[in-house]
């Protein structure tokens, strides 16, 4: 199953920034053998939708990391915590970070993480054959992730048979085909905010696909 929350937040850096986390998780018979038991957050900013920080608690099978990103949009940084202890804060920083601490420099403007991209994409008005080529981090890689629009035909979901778009990215690291997968998305046609409908998730071991089931809308 999975659960997607947006909310709205004024206090970041002083410009309004949306809070937005995934939750994702088995259910079932595929819970005995490969129980999957993830969250990422993200934090972007409202105008230009671009991140401040990224977390993500990944729980597949034996597998139990936490991993965390800040950016430093000034310096054209960003930083990278693995299994970083959470310390609620103001600023919503990890203190005394174990494990690793990677910072990488020179990203681009744009760049944003793998989970906010998709976001980015959903404000998009899309046509059959767009491209597009974004800058995307994952962990401490900086990526090239290449996204061609497809027609998705109609997908049947808790709402209906809702007309789609289909939307693979194709990445690569240092030009090199990057080899941990990624996440296809079906989006509703309708513009200027489009709704995932359908989505498939590489994971360690195989992968997941949700439909959507229905919308509550915060208030």
């Amino acid at each position: 199953s999975a659960a997607s929350d947006v909310y709205k937040r004024q206090d970041i850096n002083g410009r309004p920034a949306y809070h937005a986390s995934w939750a994702l998780k088995s259910e079932g018979f595929a819970s005995t053998f490969y129980p999957v038991d993830d969250l990422f957050e993200t934090y972007f900013y409202q105008d230009d939708l671009v991140p401040y920080q990224y977390t993500k608690i990944i729980n597949e099978g034996k597998t139990h990391t936490r991993r965390h990103i800040v950016f430093d949009r000034k310096n054209r940084t960003f930083t990278y915590y693995e299994r970083a202890p959470w310390v609620e804060t103001k600023e919503k920083i990890p203190q005394n970070p174990r494990g690793r601490v990677l910072t990488v420099g020179d990203i681009p403007g744009n760049t944003r993480d793998e989970f906010s991209v998709h976001y980015f994409l959903r404000t998009l008005k899309l046509n059959e054959n767009d491209r597009f080529i974004l800058p995307v981090v994952t962990d401490a890689n900086l990526l090239e992730a290449r996204f061609i629009v497809k027609n998705g035909g109609k997908v049947k979901c808790g709402l209906g048979k809702i007309p789609t778009w289909h939307i693979e990215p194709k990445v690569t690291w240092k030009g090199e085909p990057w080899p941990y997968g990624g996440m296809e998305m079906w989006l509703s046609r309708n513009h200027p905010i489009s709704i995932p409908v359908k989505i498939k998730i590489d994971l360690a071991f195989g992968s997941l696909t949700g439909k959507l089931i229905s919308i509550a809308h915060s208030k």
